[in-house]
């Protein structure tokens, strides 16, 4: 698993989403891998474009699906934490996208890029999470398929300190942790955790409500090590803290390099986020696209994909026994807030976090 699964940086936000507004003949510059699973059966005539996160969908689970259906898979890859490369990708060819929820446009907008998804052929509907199924979801379960669930919280270094000692984002800041403790230099999750801690939504908040997150952030400016500007679970392997925050993708990666991450699922909610399936709005391959998303959504696929990201599976009652992974528990996605989009609110976290970076000389490293 590639370091590249990670909550957006909010300035590449619209740069990554512009792959499903540009024409099909405009020519889009993005990182690019495809992957082509060729098979000699009889239906290799059969043909399905992805675009997914880097990493994420590993070749032999392509292979597997391409075996069981002979349907050829070409995976096209991005990553959003680096700046577009000069690869050009046809957004014509894409025709189901892997994207989080925080990268699908305004809930009026979906018609225009995704086809509708007709829930009776989804094999495994039945079986996903029930804590999923809310209204601030509805819109998107209209055009998406949940895959696997990202969520942050409070990571400790289970060798330096108990995660006893930390239950709720306001924990972070008593002063024991003076000094000690690492976070995202990204305003989007930083104004976010604030707005959690003080029981506003991280969605479309008021600028009073911005105000008074900006005001938490900044008491907690003391308690602050270090910004990390990129992977900040390597601050963890080297020693350096042994308390901050950490995605369990993030989490998963340092404890198969040796750490041992524990994640602590904060009382006021974690901070979610949803990589989910979506037809393409020009698609014609729809039986296709419904065989993958079933494929993908099976149970022993959902097993896979979760051992090979550490990430949260979309499917009810799964257990795996692996103690690199941090599953997040179902109260605490109950519990927890989904980052969607509203760009206005992104440039205010922008603003807000600028400020408190400014007033206490935070610097990003």
């Amino acid at each position: 698993m590639t370091s590249t699964l990670r909550f957006i940086l909010v300035l590449v936000f619209p740069t990554i989403f512009f792959i499903f507004q540009a024409s099909a003949k405009e020519s889009l510059t993005f990182e690019k891998r495809a992957t082509s699973i060729n098979t000699k059966n009889e239906h290799s005539s059969q043909s399905l474009t992805l675009y997914s996160p880097q990493g994420m969908i590993p070749d032999h689970v392509i292979q597997q699906f391409t075996n069981e259906t002979g349907i050829e898979i070409v995976q096209r890859e991005y990553n959003p934490h680096i700046i577009p490369s000069h690869s050009g990708i046809n957004a014509s060819s894409i025709d189901v996208a892997i994207l989080p929820y925080s990268f699908y446009p305004k809930k009026n907008s979906l018609p225009q890029y995704f086809a509708p998804i007709e829930q009776h052929k989804l094999t495994h509907r039945q079986d996903f999470k029930p804590e999923l199924h809310i209204g601030l979801l509805d819109a998107y379960s209209q055009y998406s398929v949940p895959l696997l669930i990202e969520g942050m919280g409070i990571a400790t270094d289970a060798n330096m300190l108990p995660s006893s000692l930390v239950d709720s984002w306001s924990d972070l800041l008593d002063s024991q942790w003076s000094g000690q403790l690492l976070f995202p230099n990204d305003s989007q999750i930083m104004v976010s955790i604030a707005l959690i801690e003080l029981g506003y939504p991280i969605n479309n908040p008021s600028k009073i409500q911005i105000q008074y997150a900006q005001e938490w952030l900044e008491a907690l400016a003391s308690n602050t090590a270090f910004l990390a500007d990129r992977n900040p679970e390597l601050h963890f392997l080297s020693g350096r803290v042994s308390i901050g925050l950490l995605t369990n993708a993030q989490a998963f990666e340092v404890n198969q390099d040796g750490g041992n991450i524990e994640v602590v699922w904060p009382s006021e909610g974690a901070l979610l986020d949803i990589y989910a399936l979506s037809m393409l709005q020009h698609t014609t391959k729809h039986d296709q696209a419904y065989q993958l998303i079933n494929y993908l959504t099976d149970r022993q696929t959902q097993l896979a994909l979760t051992r090979h990201t550490g990430l949260t599976p979309n499917l009810d009652s799964i257990d795996i026994e692996n103690d690199t992974i941090s599953l997040i528990p179902d109260e605490a996605i109950e519990d927890g807030q989904f980052l969607l989009t509203y760009p206005n609110s992104r440039l205010n976290y922008e603003h807000s976090f600028q400020l408190v970076k400014s007033r206490l000389h935070l610097r990003g490293q």
